[in-house]
């Protein structure tokens, strides 16, 4: 009998040791299963943050991205006007060419070309109002109006130094 209650014994403490080792097996599954749960938790906990983040970041850049598009076709349609409200063709010309050369980035098509012989010979309406300033002087005539326009502008534009100017101020100055 002692034999069948060491074989019970040993039979109960291997039934013992299969259940211990079953119930640390599930347990073991369990808290893999918990760590995989707090991992997932941890994952969408970070995605529930940067999700909006990245949105509020693309918002931004968008944001300044059409900003900076109203700004330059603000820009644009200013040029456009002031070029446009010229009152010849030859001067939406000259404007057109000083926004250019001031904003190289923004350029208006304008319809219509220059001719080849201007009317007003280049000169542009600043300097037309510098010629009826200097005329209105008593003392000055014609050519020491044309040499003293050159004086102050050595450099300025290449007409002044055309001999059509130079006749046509001569022959201003003969007349009277």
């Amino acid at each position: 009998m002692d034999d069948d209650e060491d074989e019970k014994k040993i039979e109960m403490a291997q039934d013992d040791r299969a259940f211990e080792k079953t119930k640390l097996a599930l347990e073991l599954k369990l808290e893999k299963r918990k760590l995989r749960s707090e991992v997932r938790r941890a994952i969408l906990t970070a995605l529930t943050v940067l999700v909006p983040v990245a949105g509020v970041i693309a918002t931004a850049v968008v944001g300044v991205g059409i900003a900076r598009q109203q700004a330059k076709d603000q820009l644009r349609l200013e040029v456009a006007k002031a070029v446009m409200s010229a009152p010849t063709i030859a001067e939406a010309h000259d404007r057109r060419r000083m926004f250019k050369e001031i904003i190289p980035d923004i350029d208006v098509a304008i319809v219509g070309r220059v001719p080849e012989n201007r009317v007003d010979a280049w000169v542009v309406p600043m300097q037309r109002e510098f010629f009826r300033t200097m005329a209105a002087s008593r003392d000055l005539k014609p050519p020491q109006i044309l040499a003293l326009y050159k004086a102050i502008f050595p450099h300025e534009d290449e007409w002044i130094h055309r001999e059509t100017i130079t006749e046509v101020v001569d022959s201003s100055q003969q007349k009277k």
